[in-house]
C-alpha cells in the first residue's frame, strides 16, 4: 500500500482507508480547544502507522472506528471525525 495526496475528508467515501499522519493543522488555532483524550487518541493513531477505514461521511467529514486495547487488555472504542490536513488516502498496489 502507499498513500496518497491530502484531500478533503468530504471527498472519501465510506470503506476508504486513510492514516493519521499528524495532528490537524487547524487546532493550533488560537482559542480552539481540544479535549485530551481526544489529542491522545489522535497521537495513537499516528505512531500506530495503520490505516483505519471510514465507515460515515456527512458535511461535519468523514467518520472512522478504532479499536484499541489499553495496558490493562481491555478493548476501548473510539468514534472520531478527521479534521483536513492530517491523513492521506491509503490505495492498495496492483500488481501484474
Amino acid at each position: 500500500m502507499t498513500a496518497g495526496k491530502m484531500a478533503k475528508a468530504q471527498t472519501l467515501k465510506i470503506g476508504d482507508r486513510v492514516r493519521v499522519v499528524r495532528l490537524p493543522p487547524v487546532w493550533s488555532t488560537p482559542g480552539w480547544h481540544v479535549p485530551r483524550s481526544t489529542r491522545e487518541i489522535y497521537r495513537l493513531m499516528i505512531s500506530r502507522r495503520r490505516p483505519v477505514r471510514i465507515y460515515e461521511v456527512d458535511f461535519t467529514g468523514a467518520w472512522v472506528h478504532l479499536q484499541v486495547r489499553t495496558k490493562r487488555g481491555r478493548l476501548e472504542h473510539h468514534d472520531l471525525t478527521l479534521d483536513d490536513g492530517c491523513w492521506v488516502k491509503v490505495r492498495r498496489h496492483l500488481h501484474d
